[in-house]
């Protein structure tokens, strides 16, 4: 199997930029341009993020719709994304689902060092929408044994009732308890922040694999924070998205795109570094 050396950064830990953002990433950047982008001008909002930011994370993680033809401007460590953009809601929970004719196969053709899934997950969802799930974590586990492709194995806890808030410390715990185990062969589990220092040491201290976290689309004063404090708690590093460069889709002026992307991008990413050394 690939190392989960390449993805490391040189003090051993996984500083890595997410881009395989699809729906939300078409949504922000609409507000700005004032109609829904082509494909193309996705693609390339996306190469101006790898170019301004890409020699800073350990890995880049990208999607097969709009980063194809952006996998060979990946400097280091590259991972692809497996699931579709956004998922199913039903009455009992939500529902992910994979990205047609793409899956691990395909991801690791194309020079994938890794290969990501995002479960959207709640432990109190129904029977059959929890069992959906799992399954579908456990069948891109074994893809990615059989490829010899590690595995970043990242859920998302939703809310089904109004305690959500209260709940979400142990929501993730359990979540987190779940996907570690031997059955669904994770390499690296990737979660949200679990609400406080004394989730992630119980997270650190349950679970066979390293984690990382999530940015979840937060401003990045509030996740640099998150940051700091799971870094305390055991977390070995961060797979970061919007929350390091989605101002730049304020931006409508290429140019100025650029400017922000080089200055206040590179700052937001060399913060993220510096909390984890």
């Amino acid at each position: 199997m690939k190392s989960l050396k390449k993805l490391q950064d040189k003090n051993g830990n996984y500083t890595m930029l997410a881009l395989d953002q699809r729906g939300s990433f078409v949504r922000a950047y609409t507000k700005t341009l004032g109609k829904k982008p082509t494909k193309k001008q996705v693609t390339e909002a996306k190469k101006r993020i790898i170019r301004a930011i890409g020699d800073y994370p350990s890995a880049i993680l990208l999607d097969p719709i709009y980063c194809l033809p952006l996998a060979r401007l990946v400097p280091k460590a590259l991972l692809f994304c497996v699931e579709k953009s956004g998922y199913v809601e039903k009455p009992q929970g939500r529902k992910t689902l994979l990205q047609p004719n793409w899956g691990v196969k395909q991801a690791v053709k194309k020079g994938a060092d890794a290969v990501k899934i995002n479960i959207l997950y709640n432990p109190e969802a129904s029977k059959d929408i929890i069992k959906h799930q799992q399954r579908i974590a456990e069948k891109i586990g074994k893809e990615c044994k059989k490829h010899n492709v590690p595995y970043l194995l990242e859920f998302v806890v939703y809310p089904l009732d109004d305690n959500f808030k209260k709940k979400l410390p142990d929501l993730v715990y359990r979540s987190a308890k779940e996907f570690s185990k031997k059955k669904y062969n994770a390499s690296i589990i990737k979660l949200q922040y679990p609400g406080n220092l004394k989730t992630c040491k119980k997270i650190t201290k349950n679970i066979r694999q390293p984690w990382v976290l999530l940015t979840a689309g937060i401003p990045f004063a509030e996740f640099s924070r998150q940051l700091r404090i799971a870094r305390k708690g055991g977390c070995s590093g961060f797979l970061a998205g919007r929350a390091v460069w989605q101002n730049a889709l304020k931006i409508k002026s290429i140019k100025k795109q650029n400017d922000w992307l080089n200055t206040k991008g590179v700052k937001n990413i060399k913060t993220l570094l510096r909390i984890m050394q």
